[in-house]
């Protein structure tokens, strides 16, 4: 049974889990610009036009600096990508290829088509572009050919960025350690790309719901990165080069309020770790989009189908909001300034799921809200000092269930 709460019970509640924060406006720091790669991971959407139509939405919103997506010649034609890279060209965003190495024959077509973009770009261009190579084996033959392709691209551009990816948080431990068990790779790689993306695992063991439960605490998935980065003995900086809470990308989660939160969790735990950060997914699943006739299709991108703007996109778009200097910060609270009488705070009240999401009945969240998340209230009270006199417009902007 729903247990009530009454309106003084709630009020003491309420009192109880105030938290009280003081910041001195007049000791800012000049914040850590964000680096932000999105990924664009299913080949055929490279193709589609609605594809570009919401990338340039997206670009309205946000900053689009950098997007990472497949270069597989051996599924698509020369042409193909051509065609998306030009489109990137003309809107100003850097392209992140991942290569999976195979063999000679192979990687060399790829090679020759990076010098052809060298030749079609030009050495300016071509010098933005990060290039991730990617293999399910560490061993000495695909060391020594990441090596080889390495040194050739490098031949073109010294400040084009090569690494080494496929490195999952949950999975590659070992495989990582194979990786520093090759010291001299060190003055080849740019990059180390490892990725905070949950693994559905056999359902005798953990349910993707389950999985979704235990990837809702952040701060315990933060401290399984911090153990992962510690086997690195190298001064060689790591991206992340995705995450996300769902390992399935048909999960109502991903188009709930709750997204938004823990989006800004993560980010806050996490970002000052690497030198870029990706999330999982720009766009909606593009196959299921076209398998499925709803708006809304429990896939992780930023937009719907046709384009609507979804949570994620709004945690990304307030986050874009915070202004060059760094007042103060605490959990889940980001005070800036930009040092001429403008103040932003973001605020959001994240927390994890509860056990009730991971059983194996179908669950509507609206009705099992009660049940399926946390509901903890928190009251924030923020004082400011040092402010100068003046008259101030304030501003609020509210994103939940039942604000929108």
């Amino acid at each position: 049974t729903e247990e009530k709460i009454s309106f003084d019970d709630f009020q003491s509640f309420m009192e109880a889990s105030k938290s009280n924060f003081s910041f001195n406006t007049s000791q800012s720091k000049k914040s850590q610009t964000s680096k932000y790669i999105w990924n664009l991971l299913n080949l055929e959407a490279l193709g589609d036009y609605q594809t570009y139509k919401k990338i340039k939405f997206i670009q309205s919103k946000l900053t689009l600096d950098t997007l990472r997506f497949p270069l597989d010649l051996q599924k698509k034609e020369e042409v193909y990508f051509d065609s998306f890279l030009d489109f990137l060209e003309d809107r100003q965003i850097k392209p992140y290829m991942v290569i999976e190495l195979s063999d000679s024959i192979v990687n060399n077509r790829s090679l020759n088509y990076l010098k052809s973009l060298y030749q079609r770009y030009g050495a300016k261009q071509f010098s933005q572009y990060y290039i991730e190579f990617r293999s399910q084996v560490i061993s000495q033959e695909t060391v020594s050919e990441y090596k080889r392709l390495c040194f050739a691209l490098k031949q073109m551009s010294s400040d084009l960025q090569c690494g080494f990816g496929d490195f999952n948080i949950y999975a590659d431990k070992d495989k990582m350690e194979q990786l520093m068990g090759y010291p001299d790779l060190e003055d080849s790689i740019d990059f180390i790309a490892i990725e905070a993306l949950p693994i559905v695992k056999e359902p005798s063991l953990y349910s993707s719901r389950e999985n979704i439960v235990l990837g809702s605490n952040v701060k315990a998935i933060s401290r399984k990165i911090d153990d992962f980065l510690a086997i690195s003995r190298t001064r060689v900086p790591f991206i992340l080069s995705g995450y996300n809470l769902t390992a399935d990308n048909l999960d109502d989660i991903n188009d709930s309020a709750y997204k938004s939160g823990y989006c800004l969790a993560f980010l806050e735990h996490n970002e000052d770790k690497f030198e870029k950060i990706g999330y999982a997914s720009l766009l909606d699943d593009w196959s299921l989009e076209l398998a499925n006739s709803a708006e809304f299709i429990g896939s992780s991108g930023l937009v719907t189908k046709s384009g609507l703007p979804k949570v994620e996109l709004f945690a990304y778009d307030f986050k874009s909001r915070l202004q060059d200097y760094l007042i103060g910060k605490e959990d889940g609270l980001i005070l800036t300034t930009d040092r001429a009488g403008s103040y932003t705070i973001l605020a959001h009240n994240h927390q994890k799921l509860t056990d009730y999401y991971s059983s194996s009945r179908d669950i509507n969240l609206h009705e099992s809200q009660n049940y399926v998340f946390e509901t903890q209230g928190r009251h924030l009270q923020v004082e400011l000092t040092n402010i100068p006199n003046g008259t101030y417009q304030v501003t609020f902007t509210i994103l939940g269930p039942k604000d929108g």
